[in-house]
């Protein structure tokens, strides 16, 4: 009796704690991502590059949902198709397909290309673009980037909390490119940046 009552309190202990843990990651990821997002906005409003300077405008996010940062598999592919995107000024830029990010969301399996500039400077260089159901709706509707850390790995994080709208949402000077259909996710994206309201 004595044994079951220990294995039993040592049980419930160890369900105690792994769902302590659990708070504890999601208050340490949201304390996180708020904190990039002030560093940011001290930045986009200082920088004279940026669409955003000496603006009143204050960017809208959605809260931080440790929910949609998930661990994407990459899939190189053996063929670098050439793809052109429209840009916001209609004018088109040329990028590589190189690779498909492949990931679990909200229980179904996404896969989402990501391109490399056809005439690259930079070889770290990675657009990851996307459009999903929030379009139009409350996010802009020419779609949001992620900004990745790619260096030769297996498998990346993809952060939706860090989606953000590209510098032609705030000022049409700037031209960005549209992500084509196929960087469409079938679900609410429900993070990072919100439409502008102007």
């Amino acid at each position: 009796m004595k044994r079951l009552l220990i294995a039993t309190s040592t049980i419930l202990l160890s369900i105690i704690y792994y769902f302590y843990s659990i708070e504890l990651e999601k208050k340490a990821f949201i304390q996180n991502i708020n904190d990039q997002r002030i560093e940011k906005n001290e930045d986009i409003y200082k920088s004279e590059s940026s669409p955003l300077f000496n603006s009143d405008y204050k960017i809208q996010y959605f809260p931080p949902n440790i929910d949609f940062k998930v661990l994407a598999k990459i899939n190189r592919l053996a063929n670098n198709d050439t793809i052109k995107f429209i840009t916001s000024k209609g004018t088109t830029k040329v990028y590589l397909k190189f690779a498909l990010l492949e990931f679990k969301l909200k229980g179904k399996i996404h896969k989402l290309p990501i391109y490399k500039p056809s005439k690259q400077s930079d070889k770290n260089e990675i657009l990851l673009c996307f459009n999903d159901k929030t379009n139009g709706i409350s996010t802009y509707e020419g779609g949001r980037y992620i900004d990745i850390s790619f260096k030769n790995a297996q498998r990346i994080e993809i952060d939706f909390n860090k989606a953000y709208n590209p510098f032609c949402v705030y000022n049409a000077k700037y031209i960005c490119p549209i992500p084509p259909k196929e960087n469409f996710i079938n679900e609410e994206i429900i993070a990072g940046e919100k439409i502008y309201l102007n």
